[in-house]
């Protein structure tokens, strides 16, 4: 069960696949638009206001870029993810010293 102050957030590409899986989730989860492809505006406004993004959207498999993680450095929100993609995985690492700069812990 969830804290009662927690707020929660699903991202996703549609809203559709959301609201399929909505009687599994929290009354008080809220969608919100997150398309990895949508470039560097439209993921900074997915991530604005959050204390936390945790990425385990998929499928990861030839993915290269850590623009969501980027995203969440500018942003100042603290970042989890759990990708596999060894390419990515290295790209991430390389925003380690971004993240330290902005003081933004990123896993």
């Amino acid at each position: 069960k969830l804290a009662p102050s927690l707020e929660l957030s699903v991202g996703g590409r549609s809203e559709q696949s959301f609201q399929a899986a909505r009687s599994r989730l929290p009354a008080h989860c809220e969608f919100v638009q997150v398309d990895l492809d949508g470039g560097d505006v439209a993921l900074a406004e997915a991530v604005a206001g959050s204390s936390l993004v945790v990425h385990t959207a998929g499928p990861f498999q030839q993915r290269t870029d850590p623009a969501l993680m980027r995203a969440a450095i500018k942003a100042g929100v603290p970042y989890c993810d759990v990708c596999d993609e060894l390419q990515l995985a290295r790209n991430a690492k390389a925003l380690d010293a971004d993240a330290a700069a902005a003081g933004v812990p990123c896993v």
